[in-house]
């Protein structure tokens, strides 16, 4: 494949519709597999997206730009960003899986905006219109997710259920590990020193009462009292209460480097 205009045919052009980038190159054997099937999918896609195929050796600027490292190496951009990418020759359902997951559309647009909001504003009513939300859109798993991760304290009988339920979605291992971390945290009773009991109820009532900063204050107390408490749950939970709220919210970043102290 010659040369292309980058900023033209997918930059621009994802300003209109979502382009998925194909990085390849012919001496590449799972190029050759993977190949055929996206470009089948785009044929099937309509006006959903639409696909742009980049040869890295004929075009090698724009594969060290973004940082190609291996491939075949596939890019979703939308509004002029990249938001989504896998490597290696995936299986079509598997591809199928992440075209629904990282897809612009409007409800996974109103969701990340409730998202947000619980995440600043961590509240009951917060949680009902996420709640609300999830149950009227089936389709965007993370929703329910994200759901559980809050409730977990909150409903840890129920939300223990649904993981059973849900195991088998590898797509959000990590985030259920978390709330794994989460359930245990709230289905634990804490043995050791007085001093580590009461931070643990202590921490473990302000999380019941969705006070997630005062949850993380006492959290880190006891990672400094007995961070291996049950195969280093304090420290687990703590971490999920950083994913749950994300890296880049202010309580993520003010509480980050007491946490890292209270570790070493």
């Amino acid at each position: 494949m010659a040369t292309i205009d980058f900023q033209e045919r997918v930059i621009q052009r994802s300003f209109e519709i979502p382009v998925v980038v194909d990085f390849w190159a012919a001496w590449c054997g799972p190029c050759r597999v993977l190949g055929p099937v996206i470009t089948e999918l785009a044929k099937e896609a309509g006006d959903a997206w639409e696909l742009v195929k980049v040869d890295t050796e004929a075009n090698q600027e724009i594969a060290q730009e973004y940082k190609i490292y291996s491939i075949p190496n596939v890019k979703l951009f939308h509004q002029g960003k990249e938001i989504a990418e896998f490597t290696g020759a995936l299986p079509r359902h598997q591809i199928e899986q992440w075209l629904r997951e990282n897809l612009p559309n409007p409800s996974k647009e109103v969701f990340m905006g409730i998202l947000e909001k619980v995440r600043s504003e961590p509240s009951l009513a917060s949680l009902t219109e996420l709640s609300d939300f999830s149950q009227k859109n089936k389709d965007i798993f993370e929703a329910e997710v994200y759901l559980n991760w809050f409730e977990a304290v909150l409903s840890p009988e129920r939300v223990q259920s649904w993981l059973q339920i849900h195991s088998h979605q590898s797509t959000y291992f990590s985030q259920m590990e978390d709330i794994k971390a989460l359930v245990e945290l709230s289905i634990t009773e804490p043995t050791g020193k007085e001093p580590f009991k009461e931070a643990y109820q202590a921490g473990l009532e302000s999380l019941k009462k969705i006070e997630i900063e005062e949850g993380m204050k006492h959290l880190i107390k006891l990672v400094m009292l007995n961070k291996g408490f049950k195969n280093d749950l304090p420290r687990r939970a703590m971490i999920s209460l950083f994913h749950l709220m994300g890296e880049g919210h202010p309580l993520s970043k003010k509480y980050r480097p007491h946490f890292s102290m209270a570790l070493y």
